[in-house]
């Protein structure tokens, strides 16, 4: 049983780059850390998931799960702070009966959970979920649906958002749609100009051209005399 995991050198896990014949795809491995009785600080290293290779699998999980609650009562507070080297991985899941804190990254998914105050940066290509019995702080985006709890939210919010609780932060589209709307309305201005220049004249349109011109001559020199 592990009551307290500071990994300074970071934990990394990844697969195998090439196929092996007869065997199935390259696999990342699962990372599953506890600390039924303390706490977990990712440092400079972080904890790191990575699966190299085109055919290699890449739904790992990366699983923190600090301190000890039982009845829904909690026995041994846990904090986890991932540090600014962070959590990196595909499926990452937190789950703390104290704080947690840090920067959390999951290409696929991000759920976090604390029976305390929550402040993270957490970026999902998906989805993500953030529940705290506290404040939930920080900035929180995802390309998916973007679910937050607390008893007060005053963090940055981008997704598909819907919270639970006092709402005190910023929320926000996500930048793809965003992106797409701004398009269409660029568009639609080069449309409209363009429809507006129709009335021009054939003078007019001549005159706003670059003109190209071509000057030939004679050129004499003049030799010093001898």
């Amino acid at each position: 049983m592990v009551t307290f995991l500071s990994c300074t050198r970071g934990i990394f896990s990844t697969s195998f780059p090439l196929d092996i014949p007869g065997q199935f795809p390259p696999h990342v491995g699962n990372i599953l850390v506890k600390t039924p009785q303390g706490d977990i600080t990712a440092s400079k290293g972080g904890i790191v998931q990575i699966a190299f290779g085109k055919s290699a699998n890449h739904d790992g999980t990366i699983t923190l799960i600090a301190g000890t609650e039982v009845d829904k009562k909690v026995v041994y507070v846990g904090n986890i702070n991932s540090g600014d080297s962070g959590v990196i991985g595909a499926r990452v899941v937190l789950k703390a009966t104290g704080n947690i804190k840090g920067v959390v990254v999951g290409s696929q998914s991000v759920d976090i959970s604390s029976q305390q105050n929550v402040n993270v940066l957490a970026i999902s290509g998906g989805g993500v979920s953030v529940s705290a019995s506290g404040s939930v702080s920080g900035t929180i985006a995802g390309a998916g649906n973007v679910n937050v709890s607390g008893s007060e939210v005053n963090a940055a919010l981008v997704g598909n958002v819907s919270v639970s609780g006092n709402l005190t932060g910023a929320a926000a589209p996500a930048p793809v749609a965003a992106n797409q709307e701004g398009t269409q309305n660029a568009n639609k201005v080069v449309k409209d100009d363009s429809a507006g220049n129709s009335d021009e004249t054939d003078d007019q349109k001549k005159k706003g051209r670059p003109v190209i011109s071509e000057y030939v001559g004679r050129v004499t020199v003049i030799l010093p005399k001898s």
